[in-house]
C-alpha cells in the first residue's frame, strides 16, 4: 500500500475492490454533476483533482493526483496521472495553473492542518474555481470508520473528519456558492 493509502487507513486494495463498480457506474453522472457547477465549463479545460483515485471525475486533458500508484493505472485514457502524496504537493504547481481545482471525498482523510494547507494551495493553483465535495459540519467531528466493511463503526479503523470546510474556503479567500 502506498504512503497516503496506508496513512488513511481505509484506502488501498480493499477500498477499491468494494467501491470500484459503484464509482465506474456513476462516472458519467459524476462528471456531468461536477461540470454543471461551473458556468460555461467547456471554456475551462484541464481541471486538477487531488485524491482522484481512478479518475472518475476527470476527462481527457485533466490532471489527477493520487498517492496510490496502482489506482492511477486505471485513470481513463487522456487523463494525466501524477503519483504524489497531496500533503506534499504545496508549491509543486504554479500559481493560477488550472482553471478548476477540485477534491471530492478526500480532505476528510487528512489532519486539519494538512487539509487547511491543501485548500490554501488549491486556491493558489486555481485561476477561477475550487470545488470541494466533502462532509460539511459546523465544527470538526471525528468519524470512526471500519476499514473492513467501509461503514461507520469501530472495527479496524481509519479516522474521517467532518469539518467546517466553508470556513476553510473563506480563510483561503475563496468565494462560496452554497449548493444546499
Amino acid at each position: 500500500m502506498d504512503a497516503l493509502a496506508a496513512y488513511m487507513g481505509i484506502g488501498g486494495k480493499k477500498y477499491w475492490e468494494r467501491n470500484r463498480k459503484v464509482v465506474l457506474e456513476s462516472r458519467g453522472k459524476r462528471i456531468e454533476s461536477l461540470r454543471s457547477l461551473v458556468p460555461g465549463y467547456y471554456q475551462y479545460p484541464a481541471w486538477l483533482e487531488f485524491g482522484c483515485g481512478i479518475g472518475a471525475n476527470l476527462l481527457p486533458g485533466d490532471v489527477g493526483v493520487d498517492a496510490d500508484r496502482r489506482i492511477l493505472k486505471e485513470v481513463p485514457e487522456g487523463v494525466i496521472p501524477i503519483c504524489l502524496d497531496a500533503r506534499l504537493a504545496y508549491g509543486i504547481f504554479m500559481p493560477n495553473s488550472f482553471s478548476v481545482v477540485l477534491s471530492v471525498g478526500f480532505l476528510m482523510h487528512l489532519l486539519q492542518s494538512e487539509a487547511n494547507a491543501l485548500v490554501l494551495d488549491m486556491a493558489r493553483i486555481s485561476r477561477k474555481y475550487v470545488i470541494l465535495g466533502e462532509y460539511e459540519a459546523e465544527e470538526e467531528k471525528d468519524l470512526l470508520w471500519d476499514s473492513e466493511t467501509g461503514k461507520q463503526g469501530d472495527g479496524p479503523a481509519g479516522l474521517l473528519w467532518e469539518r467546517p470546510y466553508r470556513h476553510m474556503m473563506a480563510d483561503a479567500g475563496l468565494g462560496l456558492v452554497s449548493l444546499q
